[in-house]
């Protein structure tokens, strides 16, 4: 790993009186930066492909103890009573969940943030990706509890933490570190410089959800620190799992949009951060309560010399139900473009997905989730650049006009919109037969144009109601098997082989498979490719002979950070849950003259997951259950 000194940067705002420690090269750079570029300095600062791993932070109390059976242990002070909340199985699910590349998805908002300066580059902040998760190695806990304040561990010496790992095992550019209950993190509010800060987890509580956690980047005197963040899972700083994925999602979105003191918030002070924006509001995505943030990049980047409260922020948008209600997703289409509004089109009709989840209850609310191509949506404060939309029911049409409210959306970037519904009387979800996007653009020089991408609409009705579909019904997906470390293995001219067994039976033992797909992520060093630096996988069965596949990865290389998906051709007389015994890799690296080290591929793998998909049950109609 290249080395990448960065300023501290913290997810959180200081108390009056308080200051944070910039090293003065950082100070003088950044001066510099704003000298040439004015408010954009920020845009040289962000994270556009973001690629994340969790360090679980606990000191074991006997060889090979895991994270789960620290934290499970009465014993340990600090001992969480709903401990199982907060597994490891748990906590990598939820990240798992939301970093899935589908759309929309929670950080599809913050492609607004770029690294756009002079017009000299335009790259945004994609979805992040995860790439599993391991516990820290026992002596750098140890090192950074002997290096504490008071048994207080500082920011340096958490810094050391995100770094700290076996050679060749370098971390992922965005660490998260998740400390167990007994393990004091320091507020760094205060004493920076000193390096004696607080506990955070035992000051009073507060409602910012950026008291209870921090972000930050290398110091000058930590080359190649990672961006990484402190997770405090101390009942002081996360009350409950709901706090706690709130804080995990807080820091994550500002490592991406201002990893290092110059992306987006106002420089020196550091305050006015994306998520610092829109607390304490959050939104429930899949169940999972997370941050807010804000999707209004000039508010977010309002520069050393403006006030950034001269408005208020425009936060994601709540796609939950409201209480009392349930909802769906029902995507209209995605395409490049899926349509292109101009002077001369200026509608886009879309009919409801044939595959939906649906029901004769009443409609109690219609949110559209729109995604620009490549073309922005220009926005103004009169009809002309502006977006309109119609629903269509059975019995008539709604419109609800200036969907954006006269703000600029941008290219590549996910808004969303509250629809009005009929009231009186009201609307059945099963009336909607479709909606239509419109546009009023002038003609002329200078008119606009406008990229869709993607529309969706969710659609939320009373719990417990009555629901038929989707027809055809989505396929069922298991992972018969999920191991990951940090790396999970480091392949090299003396490593060839990866046993992985499946120890334990799967829920579907007994059903029959309709397809097979091994999902094998790459870590800080790739697959090289070529000649005998490619990776063959073995599927073990339990009766008959495996399954063998040479050179899985076709020759090509398999870049750091990247995750690649290789589709297990089933046997003839087909393939049904508990018939594999174990998932074995093995690679044939040779260096120069055949050597094991001089010249030879090395290759971390970080997650191995076997995914088995079975043939869809049938989807009777169904009661939809209550909103907790």
């Amino acid at each position: 790993m290249k080395a990448n000194p960065r300023a501290l940067q913290v997810g959180r705002r200081c108390p009056p009186g308080t200051r944070r420690v910039v090293s003065p090269v950082h100070a003088f750079i950044a001066v510099l930066l704003i000298a040439m570029t004015g408010n954009n300095a920020h845009a040289i600062s962000i994270v556009s492909n973001g690629a994340f791993t969790i360090v679980y932070v606990y000191l074991p109390q006997f060889d090979g103890e895991t994270w789960d059976q620290h934290i499970s242990d009465p014993k340990i002070p600090g001992h969480r009573d709903d401990w199982q909340n907060f597994t490891s199985e748990n906590i990598d699910a939820v990240t798992r969940e939301i970093m899935q590349l589908t759309w929309p998805s929670y950080f599809d908002s913050l492609a607004v943030y770029n690294t756009n300066v002079l017009g000299l580059a335009d790259n945004y902040v994609h979805p992040p990706q995860f790439f599993g998760s391991g516990p820290a190695l026992p002596r750098c806990v140890k090192n950074a509890i002997q290096g504490a304040n008071k048994g207080v561990l500082q920011w340096d010496t958490i810094g050391a933490l995100a770094n700290c790992h076996n050679a060749g095992f370098d971390p992922s550019p965005q660490v998260l570190l998740v400390f167990s209950p007994e393990m004091h993190v320091a507020n760094i509010r205060a004493n920076v410089a000193d390096k004696r800060g607080p506990d955070m987890c035992t000051e009073p509580t507060s409602s910012k959800y950026s008291d209870a956690g921090w972000h930050a980047g290398g110091s000058t005197a930590e080359l190649g620190v990672p961006n990484h963040a402190a997770l405090p899972t101390a009942v002081g700083c996360a009350p409950n799992f709901s706090v706690f994925t709130t804080t995990l999602t807080h820091e994550v979105v500002e490592i991406l949009t201002d990893p290092d003191g110059l992306g987006y918030g106002t420089f020196a002070s550091w305050s006015d951060e994306v998520a610092d924006l829109c607390e304490p509001l959050t939104t429930v995505v899949s169940g999972n309560t997370l941050s807010q943030y804000a999707i209004n990049q000039s508010q977010a980047s309002c520069g050393i010399h403006v006030t950034c409260n001269a408005r208020k922020p425009i936060c994601q948008p709540h796609l939950d139900a409201p209480t009392g209600s349930v909802a769906q997703t029902w995507v209209f289409g995605r395409g490049e473009p899926l349509g292109r509004l101009t002077d001369k089109v200026h509608a886009l009709s879309l009919a409801p997905p044939a595959s939906r989840v649906t029901t004769n209850a009443s409609l109690n609310t219609a949110i559209i989730v729109i995604q620009t191509g490549s073309d922005d949506l220009r926005g103004e404060a009169s009809a002309g650049d502006n977006a309109d939309v119609t629903l269509h029911f059975s019995r008539g049409d709604v419109l609800t006009s200036n969907i954006n409210g006269g703000i600029r959306w941008a290219d590549h970037t996910t808004y969303a919109a509250t629809l009005t519904v009929p009231t009186a009387p009201a609307a059945r979800v099963s009336d909607i037969t479709g909606l239509t996007i419109s546009t009023h653009f002038g003609s002329g020089w200078g008119h606009d144009n406008w990229d869709i991408q993607s529309v969706a609409l969710v659609v939320s009705f009373p719990s417990g109601s009555i629901t038929s579909g989707p027809f055809p019904p989505p396929p069922v997906v298991h992972d018969w098997l999920l191991r990951t470390n940090v790396p999970l293995i480091r392949f090299t001219g003396h490593n060839h082989d990866l046993l992985l067994p499946l120890d334990n039976p799967p829920p579907d033992m007994g059903q029959s498979v309709t397809a097979l797909n091994l999902v094998i992520s790459t870590g800080n060093d790739d697959l090289r490719g070529g000649s005998g630096n490619n990776c063959d996988v073995t599927i073990h069965l339990k009766s008959g002979p495996p399954i063998v596949l040479k050179n899985v990865n076709a020759g090509h290389s398999w870049s750091n950070w990247s995750k690649h998906t290789i589709a297990i051709p089933l046997p003839r007389t087909g393939l049904r849950g508990g018939d594999i015994t174990a998932v074995e890799l093995y690679t044939h690296f040779r260096g120069l003259f055949g050597s094991s080290t001089i010249f030879t591929d090395n290759w971390n793998v970080q997650e191995v997951i076997l995914e088995a998909t079975l043939a869809a049950p049938a989807t009777p109609a169904f009661a939809a259950p209550a909103r907790e």
